[in-house]
Order: structure tokens, then C-alpha cells, then sequence
């Protein structure tokens, strides 16, 4: 435990007040974007439903940039076995979470099952700052389940887009973005599961507090998966 906290990395926290002022830009620019593209749909919306939309487009185009940054950056060199850069690894786990915090903050009227997802996400990833991703595992495991997670960055374009679209343009999006959910839900609890099966022998209490946690995240992940699957509502 004492090493932990002198190993952990301190610096990566410096970057959360960063993010959020990239953020609070962010939010301006697409408000903008929305106020003169579909001024009478969005006039006509409570705030928490105009802050639910922008927040939502803010985070498709974050996590865009950031499945695309991991490829040559993170993926490239994994499949080489090249070591781990933790630092640069920290700082992804910050920009992800980065956008859970300015939610929570921001948007009001969110739903439990956000709120519960957004804190279990943050709460892990300043955990993470801690880990060597080069010895541990269970680091390992859940830097993985984050990656995965960026790559379905389509169904936070959805989950704003559907306000604003015709019931033709979003019931397409929306099959794209339950196809590309439910892929990588398959792939990573695949994953998840044949890592526990293989390692079984070597589970610590570290890796039962890890499951607990991510039982909060995986069963938003269900919710929100069968949610896609029912078709827009005609308004």
C-alpha cells in the first residue's frame, strides 16, 4: 500500500483542470453548432435535455479521437509486446474520465444508472494512476475494458443525435450503434471471462474488488444495449 502511493503518479492529476476547461469549450462551440443548425428543435428543449445532447456529441467526438490516437499509440505497440508507457496510459484514463466528471457536474437530471456508470469509471481511473500497467494484470484488465469502450463512441452520437433527427435517420443510426455495442460487449467480456478462466489460480481480493466494481458498469452496459434494440419513438 505505501508503495502504491509513492509510486503513484501525482502529475496525471494536473491534468483533470486542463480537460475540463478543453471541455467547457467544447460545450460552447457544439451549442453553437446546435443553435444554428436546429434552432427551433433546440429552443424547444428543457436545458438538462440540450446539456444531455451536447454532452453526448462532446463525448463521441472525444472518444473518437481517442480510438483512433490508440491505435498507433497503444494497440500498435501491445501487439508488438513493446512495454507499456504508464504515464501515457494515465493520462488516457484521465481524458476518458475527464468527460464522466464534467457530466456529472453539468448535466443535470441524470439517470441512476449514469451517475452510478460515471463515478465507477472516474473512481477507477484515478485508482489506475497507482498501477504499473507493465506487472499488473488486473491494470491491464481494466485499460482494456476502457479501450473497448471508446471504440462504440457511435451510440453517444446516437443517444444526442436522436432529439435533433428524423425517426429514418435515427432508427439507422441506431441500428449502427447497437451492432457496434454489442460487438464490443461481445469482445470484451469474452475477453474478460477467458482472462478469469485462465487465471484463476492467481485472483487476489484486488481482482473480487475489481469485479464488484465493474458489476455497476457492466449492467448499465445491458441496460443501455437493450435500449438500443427498441426502435425511436414516433413524435
Amino acid at each position: 500500500m505505501e508503495q502504491s502511493i509513492i509510486n503513484y503518479d501525482y502529475n496525471t492529476l494536473l491534468y483533470f483542470p486542463f480537460f475540463y476547461v478543453i471541455l467547457k469549450i467544447q460545450y460552447q462551440f457544439i451549442y453553437v453548432y446546435l443553435y444554428f443548425n436546429y434552432y427551433d428543435t433546440i429552443n424547444r428543449l428543457p436545458y438538462h435535455k440540450r446539456q444531455y445532447i451536447i454532452k453526448n456529441f462532446s463525448k463521441a467526438i472525444n472518444l473518437c479521437f481517442f480510438s483512433l490516437f490508440s491505435i498507433p499509440y497503444i494497440l500498435y505497440p501491445l501487439t508488438l509486446n513493446q512495454p507499456c508507457n504508464n504515464h501515457l496510459y494515465h493520462i488516457c484514463g484521465a481524458f476518458y474520465s475527464s468527460n464522466d466528471i464534467f457530466a456529472l457536474i453539468n448535466v443535470p437530471k441524470l439517470s441512476k444508472t449514469t451517475i452510478n456508470h460515471h463515478i465507477i469509471t472516474t473512481t477507477l481511473s484515478i485508482i489506475s494512476f497507482s498501477v504499473d500497467f507493465n506487472n499488473s494484470e488486473l491494470g491491464k484488465m481494466l485499460f482494456i475494458y476502457t479501450l473497448f469502450s471508446t471504440y462504440s463512441f457511435v451510440v453517444n452520437y446516437y443517444l444526442g443525435s436522436r432529439f435533433i433527427h428524423t425517426y429514418e435517420k435515427n432508427n439507422k443510426i441506431r441500428l449502427l450503434s447497437r451492432n457496434i455495442y454489442a460487438l464490443s460487449l461481445f469482445l470484451n467480456w469474452t475477453w474478460h471471462i477467458f482472462h478469469f478462466i485462465q487465471n484463476y489460480n492467481t485472483l487476489s481480493y484486488q481482482h473480487s474488488i475489481y469485479y464488484i466494481m465493474l458489476y455497476w458498469v457492466v449492467k448499465d452496459d445491458i441496460i443501455l444495449l437493450r435500449w438500443l434494440n427498441k426502435k425511436p419513438i414516433i413524435k
